[in-house]
């Protein structure tokens, strides 16, 4: 791997390190992480990697989790709800999809898609929820780092967070969003 010692003291203020911090955090000096970053030093291999490496643990440790970008207030449905309240429901909170809920435990999603893909072949009115209802969503802990989110978030819509088998948030594409303004 090839270290771009030019982007180190950039990477280090944004982290809000000091030379200090980082010469600590990587094992090295303060001295040679100024020098590094004066251009006057060209690290051995290892040194630079110690450093990098450092920098990674910290920006791991400083990246949001799924706490602090979920939505806190989710609605959920039974799979015996019939679908006419539940889409009236979606359609006045303007949510596009709902977590299925059966004894506590998810069950599946009930997505506008799902609903929308049924309209015309059969009569929507009579159907329950769990007619309808997709697989369950990815199921995530409140201290999931942000890019794990990401990229669960490529091939789903919606993740739920739980703790202690307790449903505690959902995140979207748009909380990821919201959370970088």
């Amino acid at each position: 791997m090839r270290y771009d010692l030019k982007s180190l003291k950039g990477r280090r203020q944004r982290l809000g390190l000091t030379q200090t911090q980082l010469a600590h955090e990587a094992g090295v000096s303060q001295s040679m992480i100024a020098k590094i970053e004066a251009g006057m030093l060209d690290p051995a291999y290892t040194k630079a990697q110690k450093i990098f490496e450092a920098l990674e643990r910290v920006e791991k440790k400083k990246e949001p989790k799924a706490k602090d970008v979920m939505a806190k207030k989710v609605l959920i449905v039974k799979p015996s709800d019939k679908i006419v309240g539940v889409v009236r429901q979606m359609s006045a909170k303007g949510i596009s999809q709902m977590p299925v809920v059966e004894a506590g435990s998810i069950v599946g999603m009930l997505t506008e898609r799902a609903v929308i893909d049924r309209v015309g072949k059969e009569d929507v009115r009579r159907l329950l929820v769990k007619d309808v209802m997709e697989e369950m969503p990815p199921i995530v802990t409140e201290d999931t780092p942000i890019s794990a989110l990401n990229e669960l978030l490529k091939h789903r819509n919606l993740v739920v967070v739980q703790k202690e088998g307790k449903i505690k948030g959902v995140v979207t594409k748009s909380d990821i969003i919201k959370s970088m303004i």
